[in-house]
């Protein structure tokens, strides 16, 4: 390494498996392009079918190797996402609280009286909670896939109601064919 030329940098693993895929990639690609050339016959044949074998097993393998990196890199924003989302969440119960505390001390300023404004923002935290307890249990009804489940049961076949003229006693009697 010479003083002019800037060290080189580790890669991440994501980009090495990308550089790995894109040299076995070559690397196949160059026997695909040697076997063309050579002559196919016999114990040549053979040799080529080898060649293939083998690329094919490079390629699976440079394959396989993108396919874990992929998965680390899913796996490690995934645990990042959650994290932040927890960040995300205690922030907007801070400031939520903190607007509530605003709204009281408002209200109490223009009623005069700290219960009128405290019981205005508790009603109208209720009243949300409500609407969301709405939309929530909506959703749950919609992940039970009410639709589709109908769609099915109208296309199993129709059972034929019972004849309510006929006696339970004499259905027993009855020989059907």
């Amino acid at each position: 390494m010479s003083p002019d030329q800037p060290p080189e940098l580790p890669t991440p693993p994501d980009v090495a498996a990308e550089q790995q895929f894109a040299e076995q990639q070559a690397k196949a690609a160059e026997a695909a392009a040697e076997s063309h050339a050579a002559d196919v016959s016999g114990a040549g044949f053979l040799e080529h079918a080898q060649e293939l074998i083998n690329a094919t097993a490079e390629t699976f393998v440079a394959s396989l190797a993108l396919v874990r990196a992929e998965f680390h890199l899913a796996r490690n924003s995934a645990l990042f996402l959650f994290a932040m989302s927890c960040v995300l969440i205690v922030l907007g119960v801070g400031t939520w609280l903190g607007l509530l505390a605003l709204l009281i001390a408002g209200v109490a300023r223009v009623s005069g009286s700290w219960s009128i404004g405290i019981g205005s923002v508790v009603l109208i935290n209720s009243i949300g909670g409500v609407w969301v307890f709405t939309l929530i249990r909506r959703s749950f009804r919609d992940m039970s896939m009410p639709r589709t489940r109908r769609l099915i049961a109208g296309m199993r076949p129709q059972q034929k109601a019972p004849d309510p003229t006929v006696e339970p006693s004499e259905k027993a009697d009855r020989v059907t064919p």
